[in-house]
């Protein structure tokens, strides 16, 4: 659950729709590429849900 005040207050659930792509980078993960950038395609609509 979000906790404080601003955007995401009293939203108590998150909802991801219609995914498309995000599939993981094809290059390991390890010390050599530590902090390199990849790029991957990602796209989904989110609905955020709040209690009442």
């Amino acid at each position: 659950p979000a906790e404080g005040k601003g955007a995401m207050q009293g939203v108590s659930y998150i909802q991801r729709l219609a995914t498309r792509g995000g599939v993981a980078p094809s290059v390991d993960c390890t010390t050599q590429n530590k902090g390199a950038r990849q790029v991957v395609q990602y796209q989904a609509d989110y609905v955020f849900w709040t209690a009442k």
